[in-house]
Parts: structure tokens; sequence; C-alpha cells
């Protein structure tokens, strides 16, 4: 494990300093978009998180997998997961659209529902589920499946919006094609990039409810400012400044949380309504899978 120590820690990417009013800028428009390209992207602070709970020889789970294991935008983003790759032992990405997983990934992927993870009891030793929980349709469902395939001591880490930024708040009360639209125009986001969004655990003390509800312990939820999203659009970028600071003042009006939680290291064992084994057998939905890996 000495090596794949070693690539963790050349992974590491500076913390950016959310507040950097006190830092030397230029003065008017130009002094206001160089602050907020500064901020600290929301995918950033997750990295970070990832950073501080992986350990090398785990077994991970990436939970509405997509694409890749961290956006390829990110600074050094290939070396970066490529230092993940090497050191865990197994990484497994589950996600039903079929698009997604079609595409090319470094990763095992499955095909299953969240609500019903066709993987055995206590085989992850960590968990990730990036900008997904605001479409999950029954999140309590899922923390509880989060919680049967995770094993004791392990750790779930989630990145989801706030409702009570303002974003998320128009987001909630616009139709789906709306957003799609908006998305096309304003970052070329594909239309099958976008999903609809239903916010049904998208609180502070939602999330951590839902969480302690499925068994968690020790549950710790960030308020994240993210960044603004509008520099180039004039007076619009005006009104969301002016609404970002409201937000660093108020913590709770922030746009992204970031949940971390773990399992007990002493819980019952678990069994799935009408099964009667204790293990289920990941290797159904993971062909080719060497068995000592599991």
């Amino acid at each position: 494990m000495h090596n794949g120590e070693c690539t963790l820690k050349a992974m590491a990417i500076p913390e950016v300093n959310t507040d950097v009013s006190q830092e030397q800028q230029p003065s008017g428009l130009s002094g206001l978009r160089s602050r907020a390209r500064r901020a600290e992207h929301e995918q950033e602070f997750y990295l970070r998180m990832l950073q501080q709970h992986f350990r090398p020889g785990m077994v991970w789970l990436d939970a509405g997998c997509g694409h890749t294991l961290i956006p390829s935008w990110l600074r050094d983003a290939k070396r970066i997961e490529q230092g993940f790759l090497e050191a865990a032992k197994m990484i497994v990405g589950a996600d039903i659209d079929v698009p997604s997983l079609a595409a090319p990934s470094p990763i095992r992927r499955v095909a299953c529902r969240l609500e019903d993870l066709c993987l055995g009891n206590e085989t992850f030793d960590l968990i990730t589920c990036n900008m997904v929980v605001e479409h999950l349709s029954a999140p309590t469902r899922v923390f509880a499946e989060f919680f049967r395939v995770l094993r004791p001591g392990g750790v779930v880490i989630l990145l989801t919006p706030n409702i009570f930024h303002w974003a998320n708040v128009v987001s909630w009360a616009t139709p789906f094609w709306f957003h799609r639209q908006v998305l096309k125009r304003l970052w070329d986001r594909e239309p099958e990039d976008v999903f609809p969004t239903l916010y049904r655990c998208n609180t502070p003390a939602r999330l951590r409810g839902v969480l302690e509800q499925a068994g968690f312990a020790d549950e710790t939820v960030h308020l994240v400012p993210g960044r603004q999203r509008l520099i180039q659009f004039g007076p619009l970028f005006y009104l969301e400044y002016f609404l970002y600071r409201i937000a660093l003042r108020f913590p709770s009006l922030r746009e992204i949380l970031c949940a971390v939680a773990q399992k007990p290291l002493s819980v019952p064992k678990i069994h799935r309504p009408g099964s009667t084994e204790t293990q289920a057998d990941p290797r159904v939905c993971l062909s080719g899978v060497a068995p000592e890996m599991l």
C-alpha cells in the first residue's frame, strides 16, 4: 500500500479561500469577476472531502456514477482520478441511465436502481453520490441501501444542492423543459445530460434526518457557497454577486450541501426483505470481478 499512499499525497490540491474579499484584486466589475473566478467550486470542495476520507485498498461505490469519478475540467483531473484507480482495491459505478453507462469509463459499472442495489451486504468501504440526491424519488430507501452495502466503519459522501439557495428555488419552481433550455444556452449542456430534480432531501435538517433514519452516525453537513455562474451576463452578475455575499453571511442560504456520515462499527446483521441470505453476491451484477476482490 505504500505506493498508493505516495500517489494520494501527490493528488492533493490546495484549498481555495471562499472569502477573497481581503486579497488585493482589481477594482470595479473586473475585480468582482476576478473574485468570482477564484472562489472555490463545489466540485473542488467535494474532491477535498474525497481526499480526506479515501484510503488505499478501499472498495468504493460511486452511486449515480455518470462518466467519470471527478469532473474532467478540474485541475489535474486525469492524474488525480488515476491515483484513485491505482490505490483503490475496486471501484464500482451504479446508475440507471443507460446512455451514461454506455459511455467509456475507467471503472466497472452496473445498471440498477439506487433504491434496490443488486450488490452484497457490507461490500464497500466508501460510497459517493455526486449531485444525484436531488433527483431521487425515494431518498429514504436509497440511503437504507447505502447503509446495507456499506461495511461497518465505512463512509458515505453526498454532494447535492441546498433548496434554500435562490438558484435552487428557481429550479424547483420552473418546469423541466425550462431547465434544459437554460442549461443548454448558458453552459452548452446537452438535453440528455439534464435530469428532473425533485429536491426531496435537500435541506440540511432533512438530509441529516434521513441519514440518521437509515442508521448512519457522526453526520456532518457542510454548507458550501459554490461559485457564481453568471460572470459574463452583466447586470445579472451584479445581482448574483449580491446574493452570493448574503449567502456567505447566512450559511443556511448557501448553494450546496455536502454530507459526510459513517456507518457505526457495531450494527445488527442486515437482511433484505424476502431474502434468506445475509450476504448477497455482487458478482451477479459485476461480471469479470475476481472472487478474491469481494
